[in-house]
């Protein structure tokens, strides 16, 4: 089949995916420094129509590749499954980087640079990683649209008139636009799907304590951490690196002590079983063309060995209980905003916090006891046990071992169409205004309530209209 997709005109070491580009600076055949200067050329020749990474430390970048140089042969980690050995990449503007501003997308803390790096920086970087810049993202994250009043919007770079999905749109657009090989993102009602799906790139929300940063949510468990990647490989490569202990976390584990999640990928067969639900029971709005290409996939993967069955758990009030487990969250981070941020966040924000403070205690009750309920169903829709409620730490010891990666049913469901980017207008959409937390998002909203580890795995764009050549990805991965 002829690829109709322009070249792609950036430097030669972007086009390449980054377990290419980690092999080729374990042998010696590249440096760091030849990364960044890379990098840093694809930059500057696709930021300004995309707006992916407004926030670029260049210095520290060279500077953090000399500390690597001077320190090689101390190392003793380089053959770890996560080392990146000086790749560089990009963080979300949501997460601390020492000595580099962070904003959070927040007026009022336009200028602020932390000194301290949140934990999971602080880990990607001892293994290798280099930062070269923030991504984009909504103030504080919330809102499936990337844009804030610090920055602007973010643009899809399939096309710059449609918006990169939020709230990890810049890290999606820059791995698109090869300004990095690695993205960090994170996630809490679909923020490193929905982008992934937008941009046509992986992105993975890992399973609670994997990929543990910094915070103060303490048990809470709707916010992860999670890696983006041009392909399913790379992105085991970079959850590879996130992966580890963090003592700041209650809920944070060890790295696996053997194997690794490449390994895993590497080892991955095609006979695989796929629940497949195109709406989740009428509960999501789904685009007439997504729904048809998507049937064929499904056609695609049973051809290739998968067993592919059409069918829908029940999923009693879970809306409510999601928007009841996303507000606890949101009044616990309001008890610690300072009041020169709170004054100027945005309406979505406010109005959110303000449910999360009007709950019960018999909601929150409520909420808990109701998220084992599609819990139960989707499990035994995995196993094919009927009585899915009995069966549950069976089900998830053979089916959520993060050590041994092992892939026994995929739940697949259809997303809605990439909506339009009018400019006066940032948050209005085609089909639903992204910015607001209140509208329906029944995909990202049941595996966050289950907290399933999930992927978003690019099948094929469908109709595209390529106005610019920045794209960079091959042909996409179907599995993992």
């Amino acid at each position: 089949m002829t690829d109709s997709r322009p070249a792609f005109t950036g430097p030669e070491l972007c086009a390449r995916e980054a377990h290419e580009i980690v092999t080729m600076l374990k042998r010696g055949d590249i440096s760091p420094h030849d990364c960044i200067d890379a990098a840093l050329a694809r930059i500057e020749a696709v930021e300004p129509s995309i707006n992916a990474m407004p926030t670029i430390c260049a210095e520290r970048a060279y500077a953090a590749a000399e500390a690597l140089k001077a320190t090689a042969a101390d190392r003793t980690e380089q053959d770890a499954a996560g080392w990146l050995a000086g790749l560089p990449l990009g963080i979300k503007d949501l997460n601390d980087v020492a000595g580099v501003r962070t904003t959070y997308g927040n007026s009022a803390l336009a200028a602020n640079v932390p000194a301290a790096s949140d934990p999971i920086v602080s880990r990607i970087e001892s293994r290798g990683g280099i930062v070269i810049g923030k991504t984009n993202t909504p103030e504080f994250g919330a809102g499936a649209n990337t844009f804030n009043d610090v920055f602007g919007v973010t643009r899809n770079p399939w096309d710059p008139v449609l918006n990169a999905g939020g709230s990890s749109g810049g890290a999606a657009a820059a791995l698109v636009t090869g300004e990095t090989w690695l993205s960090h993102g994170s996630d809490h009602g679909g923020s490193l799907r929905t982008p992934a799906g937008y941009c046509g790139i992986v992105g993975m929300r890992p399973s609670p304590g994997r990929a543990a940063g910094g915070g103060h949510a303490g048990f809470l468990i709707e916010g992860i951490d999670g890696p983006m990647a041009r392909s399913v490989r790379d992105c085991a490569l970079f959850l590879d690196a996130m992966s580890g202990f963090n003592p700041e976390s209650p809920i944070s584990y060890p790295a696996c002590e053997t194997g690794s999640f490449q390994d895993a990928v590497l080892r991955a067969t095609p006979d695989i079983r796929i629940a497949f639900s195109p709406d989740l029971g009428g509960m999501a709005q789904v685009d007439a063309e997504v729904l048809t290409h998507l049937g064929g996939v499904m056609q695609a993967m049973e051809a290739a060995g998968a067993y592919v069955e059409e069918t829908c758990p029940d999923l009693p009030n879970l809306e409510r209980t999601y928007h009841t487990l996303r507000g606890i969250g949101y009044a616990t981070s309001a008890r610690r905003m300072p009041e020169a941020v709170s004054k100027v966040v945005k309406k979505t924000i406010v109005e959110n916090v303000a449910f999360g403070r009007s709950l019960t205690i018999d909601d929150v009750a409520d909420a808990h006891a109701t998220a084992r309920l599609p819990d139960a169903a989707v499990l035994g829709l995995w196993t094919g046990t009927p009585d899915a409620e009995n069966h549950l730490h069976a089900t998830f010891t053979r089916f959520g071992n993060d050590c041994q990666p092992k892939l026994v049913r995929k739940l697949i469901l259809a997303l809605r169409r990439i909506g339009e980017v009018d400019p006066p207008h940032p948050t209005r959409r085609v089909h639903f205004d992204a910015d607001r937390l209140d509208v329906p998002r029944p995909v990202p909203t049941l595996q966050n309530v289950i907290q399933v580890k999930l992927h978003v795995i690019p099948s094929h764009t469908q109709r595209q209209r390529h106005r610019r050549d920045f794209i960079v990805r091959r042909d996409p991965f179907l599995v993992g």
